[in-house]
């Protein structure tokens, strides 16, 4: 869905319009595209799309067209850009629906003079205009479905009549036949229209289509997507209206192909080679693959010493073994493994990271053990033992005191001290650490 893909074949550029929100052209084109290049959903956005259709019955030699779909979106916000994505267009498609009369009246007042001043831009070539009515199946189905009056028939005709159009076509909204059929008629059209055309040889509609679009890739392709990656969590920075693919086995992301990105993931050990990702945007060409490389060495060994059993305890990881020294030495895979919490009460303790999966396999953290806290101070006030931090006021709100009344040594699971708590002299010996 890029512009123009190395390789590939020039194609008859096809652009569709028509209300926002009330024609159905959008669903209408995915409809379209999902007989061989199926969407992952209808939520994605239609960006700039190409399908090759055959024309006629392939064991009787039938040929077939390229077709590349362009749809900008036809609200007040993109009436000035939308011109811009109209360069080289074979032919326009604009879509009404039969139970809206103010679709139609959209095609009238603004479609029609914006195809029209095109239209005068380009003499030296024919661009013909398809009219289409979407939802005429709600003609035959129940009228109480759709209680406001529907356009006739006779009135689109009248309609492409005064503006000039090819035709007019009505499809069934559901109805892949149908819509298979518009884009046929379509492509016969174009064909016809090159053909009568005097002025132009194949190949100046082929350079014509090479100089146009090598202006309209420099506005008209999304942006490639941005990723980041920290603490096994992989995020993409966020565009309103845009939607990124992205694949972690090295394949190419497409439409067809990848993961929605939904929010920030995790990932675990063994990490991917890469993450692979596409940004798709309404009216735009897929932006080029972004490739984001991950980690491919052990990420260093985080830890936190518990000061209370004076322990060094390593954080999780997942995947891979480490072994440690406590004498600062650089530890191997012949130093001792970890397998639970070290007592440690001074030095450096060095940890080797190994992971099997990585390609540079090891790493090594060093973590300086620090001094034990000073013992607290207890005073008589009042008739009441009190704590007296010799901590500074930092360290103080991360510190807690355990006391125990039975002259037992206090730990962990003892007693918490807190400035509102009071000890009376008529109990035992009290200790507090």
């Amino acid at each position: 869905d890029q512009l123009l893909p190395p390789g590939e074949a020039i194609p008859f550029k096809i652009t569709v319009l028509g209300l926002e929100g009330g024609a159905g052209h959008v669903n209408m084109v995915k409809l379209f595209l999902k007989g061989s290049q199926a969407q992952l959903g209808d939520d994605l956005p239609l960006s700039v799309v190409r399908k090759t259709i055959l024309m006629t019955d392939e064991d009787q030699g039938g040929e077939v067209a390229v077709l590349e779909l362009w749809s900008p979106p036809c609200d007040h916000e993109h009436q000035t850009l939308r011109p811009l994505h109209y360069a080289a267009t074979d032919l326009f498609v604009v879509v009404f629906s039969v139970t809206d009369q103010g679709s139609l009246s959209f095609i009238q007042d603004s479609l029609d003079p914006e195809i029209k001043a095109f239209q005068r831009s380009c003499p030296h070539r024919s661009i013909p205009v398809v009219l289409v009515g979407n939802y005429a199946e709600l003609r035959v189905e129940n009228p109480e479905t759709n209680p406001a009056p529907l356009v006739s028939a006779q009135s689109a005709i009248h309609t492409a009549q005064q503006c000039g159009f090819l035709k007019y076509i009505e499809v069934h909204s559901y109805n892949t036949s149908h819509i298979n059929e518009v884009f046929r008629q379509c492509v016969r059209a174009i064909g016809s229209s090159r053909s009568s055309n005097v002025q132009m040889k194949p190949q100046d509609y082929d350079n014509e289509y090479l100089r146009e679009h090598s202006v309209l890739s420099a506005h008209s392709t999304q942006p490639a997507p941005v990723g980041q990656f920290a603490a096994q969590t992989f995020w993409f920075e966020v565009v309103p209206e845009v939607a990124i693919l992205y694949t972690l086995d090295g394949s190419e992301p497409t439409r067809n192909n990848g993961t929605v990105y939904q929010g920030p993931f995790r990932l675990a050990k063994p990490y991917p080679k890469c993450v692979r990702a596409i940004s798709i945007s309404r009216g735009k060409a897929v932006s080029l693959i972004a490739t984001t490389e991950l980690p491919t060495q052990t990420l260093e060994q985080t830890a936190h010493f518990d000061l209370m059993h004076k322990t060094l305890v390593l954080d999780p990881q997942v995947g891979g073994e480490c072994f440690y020294t406590l004498d600062g030495s650089e530890p191997s895979r012949n130093s001792t493994t970890y397998k639970e919490p070290v007592e440690v009460c001074s030095g450096v303790v060095r940890v080797l990271s190994s992971d099997p999966a990585a390609k540079d396999k090891n790493s090594i953290a060093s973590f300086d053990v620090p001094p034990p806290l000073p013992a607290p101070a207890v005073r008589l006030q009042d008739g009441v033992l009190r704590v007296v931090s010799s901590a500074t006021p930092t360290m103080h709100d991360m510190i807690e005191y355990r006391y125990t009344v039975d002259g037992s040594e206090p730990d962990s699971q003892s007693a918490l001290y807190t400035p509102v708590s009071y000890t009376h002299l008529t109990l035992p010996t009290k200790r507090i650490v």
